[in-house]
């Protein structure tokens, strides 16, 4: 049922309160505007947030509370007096709050850029940056991985790695001075069994095109992987690392008709997580199971502006704060083929990838306008099919191996979600799931792209005393709005 009343109206709201189902009388007029679903579903939280105040004597609310039944209902008022088309049913405007009236077609899209400053679509970022912000979780082991596909274990070991190949020799020379060539099964040699250790340093940076439901971002990111293995036998290699991530995360700011709808603020995502593998290779046949276990913190600052002087209030500026956890699994399978014999070789693989991102509530502080956010469970499927090459130079100092890899991938859970949040200071307090309370923010996400392609570049190098070195540029192609890149230097030796 449609509710039917003005802010005003508050004796009345309290009887139609259990009935309402999703459109309110405000957010029909911000329909009427021409805001998006966003801004509709907002206005329809704050519509009832204002009427659960209102109905509650002045003497029972706290200042925060008073302050924020202010903006409700300075919000609710101007939309109804900008209204083109409004609601017979409705108790019309008493006031136009903001004093729009003069501001001829440049009122409605003020309104609603003000309006966007209470959406808290920021939060979108949390769960948008993990699975399409960044490149995937086991990006940072492909050095390593791909070291033990091309023979820093020889005799037939071989793993591959999101497509990136990267072939060792042992330090063999000729009378020449030149390193002898060993790849894949083809070398012999005394190679890099029993125990080995590698480490690995990355940089990353990209970032997000605004959309009608989330917000723009720039972001940069910091990792670094330490970890070592163990070749139990000629064709199974298994091993263990820990990778430390930091990012931060900027807001675009926006405007619309000089009014900010988005004012800026950010996110630090810091993360650690301990990741085991297993490597099979059988002749040129390779398999590989990857499983990654984290957890982090997100701390997030939004920053709000309300510039605009209403007949309530004078406008005002803040940031608002939060803090919460989070726990990821993910998990990869992979099998490939390898071909060729010599200095140039090339693979074909496919797998699929897993990967589920929780959330933990979370409360913002600053402001009276301060959301309550409730948990969110985010999974990602994407399944992958890839191709590699990579030819070997034989020089007087070592063997350079330059390689590169294109990888299609396809992202099998491609719905949209939706956050659920609810004012702090409302009278309804927040609850466990907040399913099912008319005062929610339910704030809706875009669908994740379905496909993409992830392409790597990079050189390797192997030197004496079973030291090898890479270096590889990492970028994600094709997402309709997101740009993800990262650079990655690693060392590997034995013990």
């Amino acid at each position: 049922m449609t509710m039917k009343l003005s802010a005003a109206a508050t004796a009345a709201a309290a009887i139609a309160l259990a009935g309402v189902s999703h459109a309110t009388d405000l957010g029909d007029a911000i329909r009427d505007l021409g805001g998006n679903e966003l801004q509709i579903r907002a206005a329809d939280a704050i519509y009832v947030t204002c009427v659960s105040l209102d109905i509650t004597p002045a003497a029972q609310k706290s200042a925060g509370q008073l302050e924020l039944n202010a903006r409700c209902a300075d919000m609710t008022q101007q939309a109804f007096f900008l209204d083109p088309t409004p609601n017979p049913d409705a108790v019309p405007p008493a006031a136009d709050a903001y004093g729009l009236s003069n501001s001829g077609a440049a009122a409605a899209a003020q309104y609603l850029a003000l309006l966007q400053q209470f959406t808290g679509e920021e939060a979108s970022t949390q769960g948008r940056y993990a699975t399409e912000g960044s490149t995937s979780q086991f990006k940072s082991l492909a050095g390593r991985l791909s070291a033990i596909r091309r023979g820093a274990r020889v005799s037939g070991l071989s793993f591959n790695l999101q497509g990136v190949d990267v072939i060792s020799v042992a330090d063999d020379r000729d009378a020449n001075g030149y390193s002898d060539l060993y790849g894949g099964a083809a070398g012999e040699g005394d190679g890099d069994s029993g125990w080995a250790w590698f480490a690995n340093v990355e940089y990353g940076w990209g970032e997000r095109d605004r959309t009608a439901n989330e917000n723009g971002y720039e972001s940069d990111s910091y990792g670094f992987v330490f970890g070592a293995d163990y070749a139990f036998n000629d064709a199974l290699v298994g091993g263990a690392s820990i990778n430390i991530h930091r990012a931060e995360i900027d807001f675009d700011r926006e405007s619309a008709a000089g009014v900010q709808s988005v004012s800026g603020g950010g996110m630090d995502v810091d993360s650690e997580s301990l990741s085991l593998f297993l490597n099979y290779a059988q002749s040129n046949f390779f398999a590989s199971a990857i499983a990654s276990f984290g957890r982090g913190e997100i701390d997030m600052d939004r920053s709000v502006s309300v510039p605009l002087t209403s007949i309530r209030l004078p406008g005002t500026s803040g940031t608002l704060k939060s803090s919460t956890d989070t726990e990821q699994f993910s998990a990869q399978i992979q099998a490939g083929w390898s071909f060729g014999e010599g200095a140039t070789s090339w693979d074909l693989y496919g797998g699929l990838e897993h990967s589920n991102l929780e959330i933990d509530r979370f409360v913002e502080t600053g402001s009276p306008l301060g959301l309550s956010f409730g948990d969110q469970d985010i999974d990602s499927q994407e399944l992958m099919i890839g191709a590699a090459v990579r030819r070997a130079i034989n020089t007087e100092r070592g063997v350079l191996v330059p390689y590169a890899s294109v990888e299609f991938r396809h992202e099998l859970d491609n719905d949209s979600r939706d956050l659920n949040a609810r004012y702090t200071l409302t009278i309804i307090g927040p609850t466990d799931t907040f399913q099912g309370s008319t005062d929610n923010f339910l704030i809706p996400t875009d669908d994740p792209d379905d496909n993409y392609f992830d392409v790597t570049v990079g050189v390797s190098a192997q030197f004496g005393n079973n030291i090898a070195a890479f270096a590889q540029f990492n970028s994600l192609l094709g997402m309709e709005d997101v740009s993800a890149n990262v650079i990655t230097i690693g060392i590997r030796g034995s013990f």
